[in-house]
C-alpha cells in the first residue's frame, strides 16, 4: 500500500471553502494510458467539485486509488494504493445476445471500456470473465491487455440408482383381479348400502372420445342431476387413517428422515398398500380380516374400492416408463427438465418403499411389497381430490375420466356443510355417452407428469415451466441472496405462483432487478429449445402462425408433413408447453421495458401478463409485492 498526501488535492479543496463537507473516503481506478507520477485523475466529491490526485509512481493500470481524510490534523487527504495485479470483471451474457454477433461494451472501471463479441456457443446467463493484465510500456504509458473467458455452467446430472428398474419390473399378481364391470358393481353396491348416493343410471364401460374404461350413462341423465355423493367418512384421508390406525401414524410421525410435509401422504400410501394386499389375497381366494376399530360399512367400501384398484398397473405412467429406461427418458425430454424430474420421482417411490420397510413394523403393514406401495403412490398422485382441509381419495367418483374445460359434462364439488364430495351433471348426458370431468386448468406438462397423458394443444388451458436452480445457478449467484439460490420457481401462463413472487421480492430486497432476473432466467431456459433440432419443425410452425396473427400460439395448425406426427407426441406437447410459457414471460419483460406492444403478445399469456404488470409497478413504487388469491366463482 502506497500512502502519500498530495498538495494539489488540498489546494482543490481550499478553493471550495464554505461548501458542504465531502465524503471522507473516495476511490478511482488507474485507467489505461495513465502516466505514473504525472497523470492527475479527477475524483468527484459529489457536490460539484473535483479532487485531483496524481497517479503514484508505483501504480499500474487497474490499481485502485483510495483517498481519505487523514493526517495529524484529520483534514489532510491521503492517497492509498491498492494493488490489483490481475483486474477482473465478471458479467452475465445478456438475454438478447446473439452468440458470435452481438458486441458488448464492458465497463471494467477507471473509465475504461472493453469491447468484445459474445463468444459462439454462449447462452444467456453464462459468465464472461474479463481479466486485465499489465502489458508493455510505451512513451511512459502503461498499457493493459485483456483476456476474455466464457465460463459455461456445466449441468451435472445426478447418478441413476440401478434399483429404479424395480419401478418397471413389477411381478405378476398371484391371481387375476376382478373384471372392471363386476368390480364397479360391487363398489356401487357397497356405497349404496353405506348410505352414499350413486345414480342408478351409471355403468362401467368405455366410449368416445377416450375409449378407455370410465363411467357411461346407461340412461339419459338430466342437467343438474346428482351423479354421486360420497360422505367424508368413506374417503381415504390421512385423518381417517390416523383415527383407524393411530399406532401406524405414531410410527410415520417419528421417521426422522421423512420430511414432515410428506408424512400424511406416506401414511395414505401405506394404508392403500395394505388394502391392495388384501385385495390380492381375496383374488387368490384367501380370507381377509377387518381391523377391530373399523366401521363395517366404511371398510366394505374400501375393500370394494381396492378390488377395482388392483386392476391398475399404471404401465404407461411416466414414473414407470422412467424406471424402464431412465437415460432414454432423460434424453427424449432434452432440453426440458421433465426427464430428470420423472427419473427422480421413480427413484423417490422406490426410496419411499425402502423407508417403509426399514421403519414400519410388520404387524402394521404385513407382507408389504413394492408393487403394492407403487400402486398406492400412483393412485394418490392420479386420483386425489381436495376438500377444505385434506387431500383425499374418493371411491367411485374418481372413476370419471378427464376432459378439458368446456368439453366436460360433470362437475365435482366439496360440500362443506354436508361434509361430502358431490358430482353433478352440467348438461343432459345421452345414453352411451361417457361422463367426463375436468381435472382443472392443467397444462400438458402437469397432465403428463401426474396422469401420463396430454390433451390437444388447441384445448390446453395453460402453459407452465419449472425452473430448476441448477439450470440458472449463475443467474441466481448474481441476482439472488444466498439463502434463495437453491429455490425452484414455477412459471404459469395463467397466474403468478408463490415461488415466483418470493424470487422477485428476494431479488429486489437484494438490491438487484427482478425484471433482469426474469429476463435472464427465461432467455437461458428458452435457448435450449431453439437449438434443439427435434423441436425446430414445431418452433418454425409457431413462427408461421405468428406471422399471420402475432397473438396466436397455434403451432399445430402450421406444421409441415414431417411435423404432423410431432403434434400428437406427448413429449413434444410437453416441450412446446414449456417453450410457450417461457415466451409468454419474456413478452411480459419486453412489455414492461417498452420494446413490445400488447398487440404483439401471445393471447394465451394475457392472464399472467396482467398480474405481472401490476407486480412490476408495485416493485418499482414500493420495493415489493404480495399475491392475493381470489376464489373462482362457482358454476351456475
Amino acid at each position: 500500500v502506497f500512502q502519500k498526501p498530495f498538495a494539489g488535492a488540498m489546494a482543490a479543496i481550499a478553493e471550495g471553502e464554505g461548501q458542504a463537507e465531502p465524503p471522507r473516503e473516495l476511490s478511482t481506478v488507474v485507467p489505461e494510458g495513465a502516466r505514473p507520477g504525472e497523470t492527475q485523475l479527477p475524483i468527484n466529491l459529489g457536490d460539484g467539485r473535483q479532487l485531483l490526485v496524481t497517479v503514484p509512481p508505483e501504480a499500474e493500470v487497474a490499481d485502485k486509488l483510495v483517498v481519505s481524510k487523514g493526517g495529524d490534523d484529520g483534514n489532510t487527504w491521503v492517497c492509498s494504493l491498492m494493488k490489483r495485479p490481475d483486474a477482473e470483471t465478471v458479467i452475465l451474457v445478456p438475454a438478447e445476445a446473439t452468440p458470435g454477433e452481438t458486441k458488448l461494451d464492458i465497463d471494467v472501471g477507471g473509465g475504461t471500456t472493453v469491447r468484445t463479441i459474445v463468444p459462439p456457443g454462449a447462452t444467456p446467463g453464462d459468465k464472461l470473465v474479463i481479466k486485465g493484465k499489465p502489458g508493455d510500456e510505451a512513451d511512459g504509458k502503461k498499457s493493459l491487455t485483456w483476456e476474455i473467458k466464457l465460463l459455461r455452467h456445466k449441468l451435472i446430472k445426478p447418478p441413476i440408482d440401478p434399483d429404479v428398474i424395480a419401478v418397471y419390473n413389477l411381478p405378476q399378481l398371484r391371481a387375476p383381479p376382478l373384471d372392471d364391470v363386476p368390480a364397479y358393481e360391487r363398489l356401487a353396491k357397497a356405497c349404496r348400502e353405506a348410505g352414499c348416493s350413486v345414480n342408478p343410471k351409471l355403468q362401467r364401460g368405455s366410449g368416445p372420445p377416450l375409449h378407455v374404461p370410465g363411467i357411461i350413462a346407461a340412461q339419459v341423465i338430466e342437467k343438474g342431476e346428482e351423479i354421486s355423493r360420497i360422505p367424508e367418512q368413506f374417503h381415504i384421508t390421512p385423518a381417517n387413517v390416523k383415527a383407524l390406525i393411530p399406532e401406524l401414524w405414531d410410527v410415520v410421525e417419528n421417521i426422522a428422515d421423512l420430511p414432515y410435509a410428506r408424512r400424511p401422504e406416506f401414511l395414505q400410501s401405506l394404508f392403500i398398500a395394505n388394502l391392495l394386499r388384501g385385495a390380492a389375497d381375496r383374488a387368490a381366494g384367501q380370507r381377509t380380516e377387518m381391523p377391530k376399530a373399523a366401521d363395517p360399512q366404511a371398510w366394505a367400501v374400501w375393500e370394494a374400492y381396492a378390488d377395482g384398484l388392483l386392476r391398475e398397473d399404471f404401465a404407461f405412467h411416466p414414473y414407470r416408463v422412467a424406471g424402464s429406461e431412465p437415460e432414454a427418458i432423460r434424453d427424449s425430454f432434452e432440453p426440458s427438465p421433465e426427464g430428470d424430474f420423472l427419473v427422480e420421482m421413480a427413484q423417490d417411490v422406490y426410496a419411499g418403499f425402502l423407508t417403509a420397510k426399514a421403519n414400519v413394523p410388520a404387524e402394521l403393514s404385513p407382507n408389504l411389497e413394492f408393487s403394492d406401495f407403487l400402486r398406492a403412490r400412483l393412485s394418490i398422485l392420479s386420483r386425489v381430490f381436495q376438500t377444505d382441509h385434506d387431500a383425499t381419495l374418493v371411491p367411485l367418483i374418481d372413476l370419471i375420466n378427464h376432459a378439458s374445460h368446456g368439453e366436460s359434462n360433470t362437475t365435482w364439488e366439496w360440500d362443506p356443510k354436508g361434509r361430502a364430495m358431490v358430482i353433478t351433471a352440467d348438461r343432459q348426458i345421452e345414453v352411451g355417452e361417457e361422463l367426463l370431468d375436468s381435472y382443472g386448468p392443467r397444462s400438458n406438462l402437469l397432465l403428463y407428469r401426474t396422469y401420463g397423458f396430454t390433451q390437444l394443444p388447441s384445448v390446453e388451458p395453460s402453459w407452465c415451466y419449472i425452473v430448476r436452480a441448477s439450470k440458472v445457478a449463475s443467474i441466481y449467484e448474481a441476482l439472488m441472496p444466498e439463502e434463495q439460490q437453491g429455490m425452484q420457481i414455477i412459471l404459469n401462463s395463467q397466474q403468478v405462483e408463490e415461488s415466483l413472487c418470493t424470487a422477485m421480492n428476494a431479488c429486489a430486497k437484494h438490491g438487484c432487478s427482478p425484471l433482469a432476473l426474469l429476463r435472464l432466467i427465461c432467455a437461458r431456459c428458452k435457448a435450449g429449445y431453439e437449438s434443439d433440432v427435434k423441436m425446430k419443425p414445431c418452433i418454425d410452425a409457431l413462427r408461421r402462425a405468428r406471422e399471420i396473427d402475432a397473438t396466436s400460439s397455434a403451432w399445430w395448425l402450421h406444421v409441415d408433413e414431417e411435423g404432423k406426427a410431432l403434434a400428437n407426441d406427448d413429449i413434444v406437447r410437453v416441450k412446446m408447453c414449456e417453450y410457450l410459457c417461457l415466451l409468454a414471460h419474456i413478452e411480459v419483460v419486453r412489455l414492461v421495458s417498452g420494446t413490445l406492444p400488447e398487440s404483439q403478445c401471445l393471447a394465451g399469456g394475457a392472464p399472467v401478463r396482467r398480474i405481472l404488470l401490476d407486480a412490476f409497478a408495485m416493485l418499482k413504487e414500493h420495493g415489493s409485492f404480495a399475491l392475493t388469491i381470489t376464489p373462482s366463482p362457482k358454476k351456475s
